[in-house]
């Protein structure tokens, strides 16, 4: 599923969703061209729940292409009276139909109203795509830079802690300038037994405490993304490794200081 803010951008008003397929205003909010429109928009919304996120970021409407053929098709009015009447409220008449129906317009005139209908809600449905696709790509832009960011912070945030326990004043009698110096040997070795006892990324959710990627996903406005899909765990590792590179740096100059002031 994708995040709630590009879901919570499907609801504009009749009078928005208008200018938004390049249409002339309804004569209410409940009109039939106002009913259309929003019958458009809702079915729009509703597909939404049934995209993968990946293919949703990487292609944009051209990912819905079949979903807009269905939602326009299905959006035009059925009896003749609603069909007219939505029309008329829309003022499709204006409609540029050429695309569906060739230049030899007056051997389908019956069919225009339905054709032009189409055209609208197939144009509203992609733009709306369009607009969410935009929306989605930027905030998974940013969140790649804050949850960069946001591992280097929280990678000082805990080195710190380890700093305290391990070589500073709540290390109690341990020799912290010989822990100094076996970490520092340890790091540059790649001993497993001192880079497995370095502070990690958990994002497993074991603990009360701990984050999640969801909770990650909510802190970059990307809160509701499947935390199982692709682009979800993509921005995930952005974070881990951004704190795993950084914390092995802070640990260092920790146990430096400590030497140093020895």
């Amino acid at each position: 599923m994708l995040p709630k803010l590009i879901l919570d951008t499907f609801a504009r008003n009749p009078f928005e969703l208008a200018g938004t397929a390049g249409t002339p205003s309804p004569d209410s909010t409940t009109s039939p061209g106002a009913e259309f429109l929003a019958r458009v928009q809702s079915a729009a919304r509703e597909a939404l729940d049934y995209v993968d996120p990946t293919d949703f970021l990487r292609d944009g409407a051209e990912a819905m292409d079949e979903v807009i053929h269905d939602i326009a098709d299905s959006a035009v009015p059925v009896y003749t009276h609603d069909l007219w009447a939505t029309f008329v409220d829309l003022g499709a008449y204006g409609e540029d139909i050429s695309d569906f129906i060739g230049p030899d317009i007056g051997s389908a005139l019956e069919r225009v109203p339905g054709i032009a209908l189409y055209s609208i809600a197939r144009r509203l449905a992609e733009t709306l795509y369009d607009e969410a696709h935009d929306t989605f790509r930027s905030t998974v832009d940013e969140a790649n830079d804050t949850l960069e960011a946001l591992g280097v912070e929280h990678a000082r945030n805990e080195a710190d802690w380890w700093a305290q326990y391990n070589v500073g004043g709540r290390a109690g009698a341990v020799d912290v300038a010989r822990t100094a110096r076996t970490v520092l040997r340890g790091i540059e070795d790649g001993e497993p037994v001192v880079m497995d006892a370095l502070p990690s990324a958990d994002l497993s959710g074991e603990w009360a405490d701990g984050l999640t990627v969801a909770d990650l996903l909510a802190q970059v406005d990307l809160e509701g993304l499947d935390p199982a899909c692709v682009v979800a765990q993509d921005l995930a590792d952005v974070y881990v490794e951004s704190f795993d590179g950084a914390v092995e740096g802070f640990v260092v100059d920790a146990c430096r200081a400590v030497l140093d002031a020895d």
